[in-house]
């Protein structure tokens, strides 16, 4: 698991919030690795000590390339479909040599919006947003490693294709 940041959090307020997960984890059998617990005196200094390894030349732009899909709440509704899913995330996350990010969506219903409306239909229902990357190493990789990259990212997110037809166009 990667940095998971708290803004205007203290790390004993964060660490109670993230209790229930982190038990929810081990309940499913996910191995958590004890976590590292770090306070900032702002966001920059956050930012700066999680991603500036990141960043040759202050962006990884030329370096990273990304993948998503929009997971629908139907995947996380019954018992056979969850697992499905969780599945195939585990096994794209097990596979190595990427990096996923996850936001999870829930709005609350306001019956002052047309939230029947979304941008795409995809999004009315959706749960959760994740996107994993791939390093293609340094600014100076060739042309050749950074399709191969790509083309490893692309054929990874396969099972994530499976379980979310018509969710995303990688």
């Amino acid at each position: 698991m990667l940095n998971v940041w708290a803004n205007n959090r203290t790390v004993p307020e964060f660490q109670a919030y993230m209790a229930p997960f982190f038990a929810r984890l081990a309940a499913l059998g996910v191995p958590v690795v004890k976590p590292v617990w770090t306070q900032f005196p702002s966001v920059w200094a956050a930012w700066n000590a999680t991603f500036s390894d990141l960043q040759p030349s202050g962006s990884a732009s030329g370096t990273t390339h990304t993948a998503s899909r929009i997971f629908p709440r139907s995947n996380f509704a019954e018992p056979a479909r969850f697992n499905t899913t969780f599945a195939a995330i585990r096994q794209t996350i097990e596979a190595g040599n990427g990096r996923m990010q996850a936001f999870a969506l829930k709005v609350a219903p306001n019956a002052r919006v047309s939230q029947a409306k979304a941008a795409h239909p995809a999004w009315r229902d959706r749960v959760l947003f994740a996107m994993m990357a791939n390093s293609c190493g340094t600014e100076n990789a060739t042309v050749e490693t950074v399709v191969t990259k790509c083309k490893q990212l692309v054929e990874r997110l396969q099972p994530w294709r499976d379980v979310t037809p018509g969710r995303g166009r990688t």
